[in-house]
């Protein structure tokens, strides 16, 4: 193997990997969020109202468990509740989530307002 087939293999499970953590923060954000609103949920009833997959869901709440943001309920072992850190956690993402929607509106206003390059070349 050369180096630059080496450079596109990492190239290749960099970018593969990048997307894949992103897809598992959005799925353990969403879940925390429906544990907030509906209360303590199961797998099966989460993976419905979120239209995922079981398999993806039980992914997702087994790294919530682990990290501490989520528990099985003590009454019911099926059902997950968010823990104190886990609300903690979620309305941290949510806020920097409002900041970051703030900036991309203020980019978008900014731009609408800017002429555009065509405009300026004529």
């Amino acid at each position: 193997m050369n180096a630059q087939t080496l450079n596109r293999a990492v190239h290749y499970h960099r970018k593969r990997t990048a997307g894949f953590r992103d897809r598992l923060q959005r799925r353990r954000y969403m879940i925390l969020q429906q544990l907030i609103e509906s209360g303590p949920l199961s797998t099966g009833e989460l993976a419905i109202q979120l239209s995922m997959t079981i398999h993806a869901v039980r992914k997702a709440a087994l790294s919530l468990t682990v990290s501490g943001l989520v528990a099985r309920d003590e009454s019911n072992g099926e059902r997950m509740t968010v823990t104190d850190t886990g609300m903690r956690v979620w309305k941290e993402a949510d806020r920097e989530k409002q900041r970051w929607l703030e900036r991309q509106s203020a980019l978008g206003t900014a731009l609408e307002l800017e002429p555009s390059v065509s405009a300026r070349v004529r």
